[in-house]
């Protein structure tokens, strides 16, 4: 189950996308041709549905002019190469610490 903020947060972005595709005067329709999806999962978009891939979210915000990270794809490129680097760096796996309980009272 959803926390309250994350499903604040998707209402949020739904309501930029649909604030988006009104001004630029898409219907339903023309966003899910564009998008590639179903008019179903156009409406679920709009509505801020948790069920829907982010990546379908985000394709969406990408064709309304929604920036989310940064519109220049040779500074994402850079970024996402940055990222990666500092991953690499890191462990790759967290490991929690054994917590040895004292019996002995």
């Amino acid at each position: 189950m959803s926390s309250k903020l994350t499903i604040l947060s998707l209402r949020y972005f739904a309501n930029l996308l649909s604030i988006a595709r009104k001004e630029k005067g898409l219907s339903i329709d023309e966003l899910r041709s564009r998008v590639g999806v179903s008019k179903p999962t156009i409406i679920k978009i709009l509505q801020g549905d948790g069920v829907v891939a982010i990546e379908t979210y985000f394709e969406a915000a990408s064709i309304l002019g929604i920036p989310l990270f940064d519109s220049d794809d040779g500074r994402l490129s850079g970024r996402v190469k940055e990222s990666e680097k500092l991953l690499s760096l890191l462990p790759s796996r967290i490991r929690k610490k054994e917590m040895k309980l004292d019996d002995n009272f």
